[in-house]
């Protein structure tokens, strides 16, 4: 009678086929996550490609900003600049221009911008950069085409290095 039971449980296993749809959607998946990969793989040099045509064109929009504004279209102002100080006046105008109003660093500014465009000497330029720094850093827009106090710095041939 066991051997008949042992049978009877082979042939019910034999019929059964519950694992036959489970089969079915494995080979499914695998199939699109390869045409997935395909697909990927056929489109990805593309829009590389794209985006490097982007970022050639943005670059080049930038150079040509920079050639018909000046430099200055480009320039850099308040402490992201790289402007090296010279000595603590610098310090002394950028704090007078946090307290200051908005008009007052405005003319603060102007005035300062002037003397440096007149006497291009460490003290002035301190003095510019500090009041950029304050202007930047408030918010208050800097008159557009003046060159930055970093680029004052260059053309007036001044180092701080060389003055210690």
């Amino acid at each position: 009678m066991t051997t008949n039971i042992l049978i009877q449980k082979v042939e019910a296993f034999k019929k059964c086929d519950s694992g036959a749809v489970t089969v079915d959607w494995v080979v499914l998946t695998a199939a699109i996550v390869g045409i997935a990969m395909a697909v990927i793989a056929l489109i990805s040099s593309g829009i590389s490609g794209a985006s490097n045509g982007v970022n050639d064109d943005l670059n080049s929009a930038g150079s040509l900003a920079a050639s018909l504004f000046g430099s200055s279209a480009a320039s850099v102002f308040g402490v992201d600049s790289g402007y090296q100080a010279f000595d603590f006046r610098y310090d002394e105008s950028y704090n007078e221009g946090l307290v200051a109003s908005t008009v007052e660093l405005t003319s603060l500014y102007d005035s300062a911008y002037n003397m440096a465009l007149e006497e291009p000497n460490p003290w002035n330029l301190d003095e510019l950069a500090g009041y950029e720094r304050a202007m930047v850093e408030q918010g208050v827009d800097i008159p557009e085409g003046n060159s930055s106090a970093t680029e004052l710095q260059g053309d007036s041939g001044f180092n701080p290095e060389e003055l210690v």
